[in-house]
């Protein structure tokens, strides 16, 4: 079982996406703007310390992070999304040993680099 972290998604569009974390038997965790400040790692639920508790604004977009997905969970994952015709979120990410260390904002804008230059 695989967790996902989700940012700033509308209410509609974080139902669709709680059914389908619910039938795939994946946790879904809705990461409150004031949580912004802590490390990637400490939000999926390992100790990983966090910065000094500061406020961030909100996000300028969506964001997703996919923590403890093996290769085929995270493809059938991505599969029964676009099956669902859930709309896309453009900044997605897996957690890694680096990425475990940012925060939010930290990662959004290091995503947005990424996004920015697909476009």
């Amino acid at each position: 079982m695989g967790k996902i972290l989700l940012f700033n998604v509308n209410i509609m569009k974080t139902g669709l996406i709680s059914s389908l974390c619910q039938k795939l038997k994946h946790e879904l965790i809705l990461v409150p703007e004031y949580d912004y400040y802590k490390t990637i790692g400490e939000l999926a639920g390992l100790k990983i310390p966090s910065q000094k508790p500061h406020y961030f604004n909100k996000l300028p977009d969506e964001m997703m992070v996919f923590v403890g997905f093996d290769n085929i969970s995270f493809d059938n994952f991505l599969k029964e999304y676009k099956n669902a015709n859930i709309p896309p979120i453009s900044h997605k990410a897996v957690m890694t040993a680096t990425n475990a260390n940012w925060n939010v904002v930290t990662l959004f804008d290091d995503l947005d680099e990424h996004v920015k230059k697909q476009k």
